[in-house]
């Protein structure tokens, strides 16, 4: 190994093998084949594990595809068929905008930044191609289906939720901040979805939708059931 790594930085002159401390003798390799094969392999691999991953995400989303979301299922698996461009053979359209999604999470992207890319790859490659333009897009490609979204309007000093005993009220009991972002309301609708933004909106995500998709892949369904099933259990 370490004649290996002198040769691949062009140090293997008067090299000594240490055969008496377990090294071997290796045959001269020339450093670009070598290094050039290495990160084939190792791109082929990422490459193969990429696909998978693309293949399960399109397999979770068809166990857990209701009625009212099959048209767009069926657009989602049309989308991971299309050429990225006319000619393009390594990429389709989904499986680019997974991967450039996936680097902006690993790389903490901004949405700015993220649509500024789209929008410059989207010049630069050729007129025919297919790259969505904005992140909102490149989100909404990946994600056609979403999760079930209740919109909850809120106090805008969070003393509040408008849900229930509060629903009909036009301002906070506490703090007596108006529940709109209107800072003069001169009639108010008796309807409150009729007056207005929000001055503050809460996005819930109801359980019951989340579990059943978190437990559409075996996989994760398997993970989720580990601490039920699996653990060991000590006595303590």
């Amino acid at each position: 190994m370490i004649r290996r790594h002198l040769i691949e930085h062009g140090f293997d002159k008067n090299y000594t093998c240490w055969d008496l401390h377990g090294e071997t003798r290796e045959p001269q390799v020339d450093s670009q084949t070598f290094v050039s094969d290495t990160n084939h392999e190792e791109n082929d691999s990422n490459d193969d594990n990429y696909r998978n991953n693309l293949d399960e995400m399109l397999q979770d989303a068809e166990r857990n595809v209701d009625e009212k979301n099959v048209k767009k299922l069926q657009q989602l698996f049309v989308e991971a068929e299309k050429a990225l461009y006319n000619g393009c053979k390594k990429f389709t359209k989904l499986s680019f905008v997974v991967k450039l999604l996936d680097l902006k999470a690993k790389n903490n992207w901004s949405d700015k930044s993220f649509t500024t890319l789209l929008e410059l790859l989207h010049e630069a490659f050729p007129e025919d191609n297919e790259l969505p333009v904005s992140t909102y897009q490149a989100k909404k490609l990946t994600c056609p289906m979403g999760l079930e979204v209740q919109r909850i309007h809120a106090c805008p000093n969070d003393c509040i939720l408008y849900r229930k005993a509060y629903k009909d009220l036009h301002e906070c009991p506490v703090c007596m901040e108006s529940r709109y972002k209107h800072k003069n309301l001169t009639e108010l609708d008796s309807d409150v979805t009729k007056n207005g933004p929000p001055a503050k909106l809460l996005w819930y995500l109801p359980i019951i939708p989340r579990l059943k998709k978190l437990y559409a892949n075996p996989k994760d369904a398997k993970n989720l059931r580990w601490h039920a099933e699996e653990r060991k259990k000590m006595g303590k």
